[in-house]
């Protein structure tokens, strides 16, 4: 299963050999093995694509999303079948011990917190509030729930300040 997301912005070629992804570009060359991309975004419209390639992200189950000349997504190429494991790694999971499951559960917890922290600290109102969440999942992860419903009252706040000024394109997505 795979854990890269490839993300493809400029001129180049795109080719398959041997179970790899070939990144041809005027400046460099890569190779990634199919088994590691999760998505493939083409980000630009001047990207060639083999055929070969696009049948074998197919079958690898690789999502491969298109984006029109403003860099919008645009389509997308998804196989008609899901990973043949899927199911196997989904009873594997249910099959986690507590113990695991609670150690899985805080850590994506922990991260999402660290996100939004990261993403509210371009807010200079709010820097204050983003270092004290830091500190506070660094001292104890085991509280995520407490700073999830404390994040979720600040943004709250912003959110009605920001309709206050009258701002509706303050808020950016990146």
């Amino acid at each position: 299963m795979g854990w890269r997301t490839v993300i493809v912005n400029e001129h180049s070629k795109l080719s398959y050999k041997n179970n790899h992804l070939i990144f041809k570009s005027s400046t460099k060359s890569e190779m990634i093995h199919l088994s590691e991309i999760d998505i493939l975004l083409c980000e630009t419209c001047d990207i060639s694509i083999t055929t070969m390639l696009l049948k074998r992200l197919s079958d690898e189950n690789i999502l491969t999303i298109f984006c029109d000349d403003k860099r919008l997504p645009s389509s997308q190429i998804l196989p008609y079948y899901g990973r043949h494991d899927s199911s196997l790694q989904l009873s594997r999971q249910i099959s986690w011990q507590e113990e695991v499951k609670a150690t899985v559960w805080t850590e994506i917890i922990a991260q999402k917190i660290i996100n939004q922290s990261n993403h509210l600290s371009n807010c200079n109102a709010c820097l204050m509030i983003c270092n004290h969440l830091t500190r506070q999942i660094g001292r104890d992860t085991q509280h995520g729930c407490i700073l999830i419903r404390f994040l979720v009252m600040i943004l709250r706040v912003m959110i009605a300040m920001i309709l206050m000024r009258g701002l509706t394109t303050a808020i950016r997505y990146s």
